[in-house]
């Protein structure tokens, strides 16, 4: 799938290409390939997110509940988001396609015994790789 996507790039497939023969502005506006490159972030970019607690947060997990205190420095791995399987189908497997713009469905999976939409387009932040947010890019 990803060598036929990069050979439509290439003046001449069949023969060993040099730096003139590849139409690298298609690569970089492949779909496919950009995909890809999110997909393969998704799974092995892990960053924390560190953030102030300005109020007093109660956390509900499995049933137990966690007191985050005011002022405390909390701090998310990216992967909570990025491996959560609410959000993405089979969260632990590299699927190439995944961000590529597909139809929209009504499929509907059951995680935990709740059913939740799999939409991570609605997301404010649906690919959390460096820490999601500008300032903490370096």
């Amino acid at each position: 799938m990803f060598r036929s996507e990069i050979l439509r790039y290439v003046k001449n497939p069949h023969s060993s290409p040099s730096a003139s023969d590849i139409d690298f502005h298609g690569l970089l506006t492949s779909e496919l390939l950009n995909s890809g490159l999110k997909e393969t972030l998704r799974l092995q970019g892990h960053s924390l997110s560190p953030r102030d607690l300005l109020d007093d947060t109660v956390l509900k997990i499995e049933g137990k509940e966690y007191v985050l205190k005011k002022g405390s420095l909390a701090l998310g791995p990216s992967t909570l988001l990025n491996w959560n399987p609410d959000i993405y189908d089979n969260p632990s497997t590299w699927q190439g396609d995944r961000f590529v713009e597909k139809e929209p469905s009504d499929e509907v999976a059951a995680v935990n015994g709740q059913t939740t939409k799999i939409d991570p387009k609605h997301l404010k932040i649906p690919l959390a790789i460096w820490g999601g947010g500008s300032h903490l890019v370096i």
